[in-house]
């Protein structure tokens, strides 16, 4: 029998794990947790990432009480979805469209990126990329 100590390293801000301490070095830079990240996505634009102070203070406090807007709305959230969905507009204005931006918010704001019917992150990232290729042309 062979027994071996491996290190296991973590980001400090999603808990995302590998054995690889640089892997994880590079993610933390792009982590859609970190307050203070790059944007990936934004830099193949030469957009400069936006502030997340900017996008949090747009989106609403996902701990308030929100009303269901009716019985029907199994998934409703309790009316966060509804409330987001009103400051999609403003939010997508201000990131430049970018969807790992817009992740990024939802996520480090706490609000459920499933109560959002008008953010579909792998179809959106998909749509960026055939405008990216687009403009190589």
């Amino acid at each position: 029998m062979t027994k071996k100590k491996v290190w296991r390293y973590y980001c400090e801000y999603c808990k995302k794990a590998n054995c690889s301490g640089g892997s994880i070095a590079k993610h933390e830079k792009h982590c859609t947790m970190n307050p203070n990240r790059k944007c990936r996505m934004c830099a193949m634009f030469d957009n400069p990432t936006t502030s997340i102070d900017k996008m949090l203070a747009i989106l609403p406090d996902p701990n308030a009480s929100y009303e269901r807007p009716s019985e029907n709305e199994w998934m409703s959230f309790d009316g966060l979805g509804a409330a987001v969905e009103k400051v999609m507009p403003k939010l997508r204005e201000i990131t430049g469209g970018c969807p790992a931006c817009i992740l990024a918010a939802l996520r480090q704001k706490g609000i459920p990126v499933r109560a959002i019917y008008s953010f579909n992150f792998k179809q959106e990232v998909n749509d960026w990329w055939s405008s990216f290729n687009q403009d190589q042309m």
